[in-house]
């Protein structure tokens, strides 16, 4: 499109060497003195949507315009997961989670 420089996902920008920013420190432990594990946060979503409005494409236009409009053609095809909206129910066996850990 007029105006647009790039359209890049999380693979995109892995190949040019973008990590992850870490999400704990050499000192985090949990209340039971384990350590906490690392959830790493990427730029744009990696293998999974982890939350509503998590950014899936990042669109490098010469304008806000060109951006916006660019950003309308996105289409991304979603695959419905299992959810919990309830912190209880989420420490219940085999209830989804976000990381594996």
């Amino acid at each position: 499109m007029d105006g647009v420089l790039g359209v890049f996902t999380a693979a995109d920008l892995r190949e040019r060497g973008i990590q992850h920013i870490s999400s704990a420190t050499e000192n985090d432990t949990n209340a039971d003195g384990s350590a906490v594990p690392e959830k790493p946060q990427y730029p744009l979503a990696t293998d999974r949507v982890r939350y509503v409005g998590e950014p899936v494409a990042l669109i490098v236009a010469e304008t806000a315009a060109a951006a916006e409009e660019a950003a309308e053609q996105v289409y991304v095809d979603y695959e419905e997961l299992a959810a919990v909206t309830d912190g209880y129910q989420a420490l219940e066996p085999g209830a989804p989670a976000l990381w594996p850990e």
